[in-house]
């Protein structure tokens, strides 16, 4: 009866160090794998990232012994992890838990692809061409008759006596291409034409072109009266 038990004994213990063994063996080949992504959220626990391939961030919990790398294998600090940051993580299952043991912090974020991902219409901006003249309903075209600050007087076919219009801070003064000229150049007798808008009474000049050459108006040209021919008071 005691060999028995001392078989018994020695089946049991022998059956303790298979259970162990296999244990160890288990825990050695704990299968490692990896993910990349966005940092969504960081917390004393743990963190979120959001993968390509998924429609919403897993979790992952931190390891006692987890180390952080940059892509050539340099070590960083922990405080490295933050939100909208892209790395690469290697972790293993604790049961439902992600594991971390290391993070791989990457220079660029990795394109996501996301199946039925709503499709971004490019934002087309509109052209803005440029402005060579304004064209308001309004316009006169004559000769300057006079120039000052803050009006500018013009003789046209429209009427017999100079037209004063008024000049504000937003009047512009350009050539016939559209390109901005210095007000030095307005000047008496400078054909130009005027665009303007009225204002109850007032009449504002909104842009000055200055032309070359213009048919001269009439208002501009001093009548000369014909002279009649000379004749002989004493014909012969």
């Amino acid at each position: 009866m005691k060999i028995s038990i001392d078989n018994f004994f020695r089946i049991f213990a022998l059956l303790a160090v298979v259970s162990a063994t296999v244990n160890v063996a288990a825990a050695q080949t704990t299968t490692t794998v990896s993910a990349t992504g966005i940092v969504r959220e960081v917390t004393a626990e743990k963190f979120s990232l959001q993968e390509a391939a998924s429609t919403s961030p897993n979790d992952y919990t931190w390891s006692t012994d987890m180390i952080y790398v940059d892509e050539s294998g340099n070590a960083l600090s922990s405080n490295t992890l933050r939100v909208g940051l892209p790395v690469t993580v290697f972790y293993s299952f604790d049961g439902d838990r992600r594991v971390v043991s290391k993070v791989i912090v990457r220079t660029a974020a990795p394109a996501p692809v996301t199946e039925n991902a709503p499709v971004t219409q490019p934002v087309i901006q509109p052209v803005i061409q440029p402005v060579t003249q304004l064209a308001p309903a309004n316009s006169s075209q004559g000769v300057v008759s006079s120039f000052g600050p803050n009006s500018i007087s013009l003789k046209s076919d429209l009427s017999a006596t100079p037209l004063t219009y008024d000049l504000g801070k937003t009047t512009t003064f350009v050539d016939e291409n559209g390109q901005p000229v210095s007000v030095a150049t307005v000047k008496s007798g400078l054909p130009v034409t005027v665009y303007y808008e009225r204002d109850g009474d007032l009449i504002m000049a909104t842009q000055v072109v200055v032309t070359k050459s213009m048919n001269p108006p009439a208002s501009a040209t001093a009548h000369v009266p014909a002279t009649p021919p000379a004749t002989d008071p004493n014909p012969k």
